[in-house]
C-alpha cells in the first residue's frame, strides 16, 4: 500500500468516492479544499495498492496538530483490510504529533441556542466562496468507514445511524481514542476522536478558525455534556 500526495490525474477518482461517501451537510466546498492544498494548510492523500485506487484522506494541518477531515474507501475495496491498513499508514506518517478526527453524533436539524436553521458546511461555505476563483486541482501537487446510500443518494435515517455507529466501531479498533469532546459544527453534532490522550477543544480551535475563516464563531462551538 502506498500513500502520497493526490494529483490531477486522480480528480474524478477522489471527487467522485468524496459525493457518494459524505452528506451533503458534511462536505466542504471541493474548490476550498483546494485551496487550502496548495497554501500548505491541507493536503489530499490518494490511498493505492499497486495501480489500483483504494480510497483517499484529506487533512489539514495546525501546530503540533492534525486533523484528518475525510477518510474514505471505494467501495469495491472495503471489507478486505485497506481500511484499517490505510489508517495506521496515515497515523505513522505524523510521529509524535496528535492526530484526530470528527465521527457524526445524531443530526440537529436546528441549533439549540437559538432554534433557527443552520445551513450544512456546504451551503454556508459555497455563499461565501461564490465569487472567488476556483483552483485546478493540479495545482495541489506543488504543495472504510463510510457507505454508499440508496439510488437517491442520501443514505435513509436509520441507515445513517448504522453508519455513524459503524464508522465510530471502526476508528475506536483502529487505535483511536475517545476524547470527551463534542462539538456543534454547522448545525451537525459531531465528537472528537484522537491518536493521544489529552486533547482539548483549546487545542484546535486554531486550526477551525483557519479552516472555516470569518463565520467561525458562529457556526462551531463546544458542546458541554
Amino acid at each position: 500500500m502506498d500513500i502520497c500526495t493526490a494529483g490531477s490525474l486522480d480528480k474524478t477518482f477522489i471527487l467522485d468516492l468524496y459525493q457518494s461517501a459524505f452528506p451533503q451537510e458534511e462536505r466542504k466546498p471541493f474548490s476550498l479544499i483546494e485551496r487550502k492544498a496548495v497554501m500548505g494548510e491541507m493536503e489530499i492523500l490518494l490511498i493505492t495498492e499497486g495501480k489500483k485506487r483504494i480510497g483517499f484522506a484529506i487533512m489539514a494541518y495546525g501546530d503540533r496538530i492534525v486533523l484528518m477531515d475525510y477518510f474514505a474507501i471505494s467501495q469495491k475495496w472495503r471489507g478486505q483490510g485497506y481500511g484499517s491498513a490505510a489508517l495506521e499508514r496515515i497515523q505513522g506518517l505524523y510521529g509524535d504529533r496528535q492526530l484526530f478526527l470528527e465521527v457524526e453524533k445524531p443530526v440537529l436539524a436546528k441549533s439549540p441556542s437559538d432554534g433557527e436553521d443552520i445551513p450544512g458546511y456546504g451551503a454556508a461555505q459555497e455563499r461565501i466562496q461564490a465569487s472567488e476563483r476556483q483552483t485546478a486541482f493540479g495545482q495541489a501537487e506543488a504543495s472504510e468507514p463510510v457507505e454508499q446510500s440508496s439510488a437517491s443518494g442520501e443514505p435513509e435515517p436509520s441507515e445513517q445511524e448504522n453508519i455513524r455507529e459503524r464508522r465510530k466501531a471502526f476508528y475506536l479498533r483502529n487505535g483511536m481514542l475517545e476524547t470527551g469532546i463534542a462539538v456543534e459544527l454547522f448545525g451537525v453534532r459531531m465528537e472528537l476522536l484522537s491518536t493521544m490522550p489529552g486533547l482539548t477543544f483549546e487545542q484546535c480551535e486554531p486550526l477551525y478558525r483557519s479552516l472555516i475563516g470569518p463565520i467561525y464563531h458562529n457556526v462551531i462551538k463546544e458542546i458541554k455534556e
